[in-house]
């Protein structure tokens, strides 16, 4: 009896660890209906992306660098790609070629910034072309020292 017991407690554990990584896998954007269309459609993703130096903190400044890396082959349009900065069509600041592009974006502001990558290409099950599309979010830390007060001089001394 206490063997069963045993049994039932590690099949429940198991099942509750099982669903919450299902939820969690399931939950919003680039969950597992995305992923299942993704490499139904798809294939393997048609571009992607390096931010230097944004993995380590979040800048202070209103820019970051960006680059695109399109998958080899000949399956990407490369002149349909566009990125768009919280919105704004931010494409022609960035370098594009036929292997990728590369670009420093600016005009970031305090908080949260939405970067939406799009590309048209070829899918790998039947040449279709499909969109491929990556949101990401890029956070811009505030300056400290502009929320610091200087007196000066002339109101130190008043």
């Amino acid at each position: 009896m206490l063997n069963r017991l045993r049994l039932f407690a590690v099949v429940a554990l198991v099942t509750g660890a099982v669903a919450s990584a299902a939820a969690v896998w399931l939950d919003g954007p680039g969950g597992l209906q995305d992923r299942v269309r993704r490499l139904l459609f798809i294939g393997a993703p048609l571009f992607e992306v390096e931010l230097p130096g944004q993995a380590a903190q979040p800048p202070h400044s209103g820019e970051v660098e960006i680059y695109v890396g399109f998958a080899p082959g000949g399956r990407v349009a490369w002149d349909t790609f566009r990125a768009l900065l919280n919105g704004h069509d931010v494409t022609a600041s960035m370098t594009l070629g036929r292997n990728g592009a590369h670009g420093k974006l600016l005009g970031l502001t305090e908080g949260q910034n939405q970067l939406r990558l799009q590309i048209f290409g070829r899918s790998w099950w039947g040449g279709e072309y499909v969109e491929d599309e990556q949101v990401l979010l890029l956070p811009v830390a505030g300056r400290p020292d502009l929320d610091r007060a200087w007196l000066g001089p002339a109101l130190a001394s008043a």
